[in-house]
């Protein structure tokens, strides 16, 4: 491990071991960190009881005369440690593990295992990268979507003011057809109370009403001021609405 270490800082990668537990010793390079360990293997040892001359009991076999007991194997393993799940898809395949064997012995792989771990950085950095230019493409789509968003609710803002000028427009002119029919009817009425003889100054109760109408006539009128009415403090008067007792859950 200590030819390890010197190794890796020879290359100019920085290693260095985490304050959390279980600690973990970390190599950086090419922008990210591989975490790695040394780690021996376990066995089974089967071990002798010692003889006994007692009577008691019952009898054992002979196979019953030994014990299991798990002791360290002298064995040793160097493994790369899996990274971050965003990264496994281009981690795939990677050797991660060198240890002893019947063949080799764990220090003459140093330089494989160098070699894994540039290929694990290799393979964490473009997984980085591939979400990171993941990350960037969501949070322009997502900036698109509410710059649409944006432009749509303007334009509807705007289709609305159109439509409202036009039902204002629209009005207008039907207004204004009834004010014309409204005037015709008043001079009618007019016309046939003087044709009868019958009085149409304003104190009599017939030329009340007839300047009353008028004044109806020149409200509906949107090209002529309108006189003021009763009419335009309604909202000001209105009742509140009656409670009608429900309640809605």
């Amino acid at each position: 491990m200590d030819g390890l270490l010197k190794v890796l800082e020879a290359r100019g990668y920085r290693v260095r071991i985490t304050d959390s537990e279980p600690s973990e010793t970390l190599v950086e390079l090419m922008g990210v960190t591989i975490p790695f360990r040394v780690s021996e293997s376990l066995t089974s040892r089967q071990d002798e009881k010692g003889p006994d001359d007692s009577l008691d009991g019952r009898y054992q076999f002979r196979h019953s005369a030994f014990r299991s007991t798990i002791v360290p194997s002298g064995a040793l393993a160097l493994r790369i440690e899996q990274g971050h799940p965003y990264y496994w898809k281009e981690e795939e395949g990677l050797r991660r593990t060198w240890a002893d064997g019947k063949r080799q012995r764990l220090e003459y792989c140093l330089a494989k295992f160098l070699d894994g771990i540039v290929k694990a950085a290799t393979a964490k950095r473009d997984g980085k990268l591939r979400v990171e230019e993941e990350n960037r493409q969501r949070t322009e789509a997502r900036r698109r979507q509410e710059e649409n968003e944006r432009l749509r609710a303007a334009m509807w803002e705007k289709v609305q003011a159109e439509q409202a000028r036009v039902d204002r427009l629209l009005a207008e002119a039907v207004n204004w057809q009834r004010s014309a029919v409204l005037r015709d009817y008043i001079g009618a009425v007019r016309h046939a109370a003087m044709a009868r003889g019958e009085c149409v100054d304003e104190q009599s109760e017939l030329g009340k009403w007839l300047k009353w109408a008028d004044e109806q006539a020149e409200r509906l009128d949107p090209l002529r001021p309108s006189p003021p009415s009763i009419l335009d403090d309604q909202e000001k008067y209105q009742p509140p609405p009656k409670d009608t007792g429900h309640r809605w859950v």
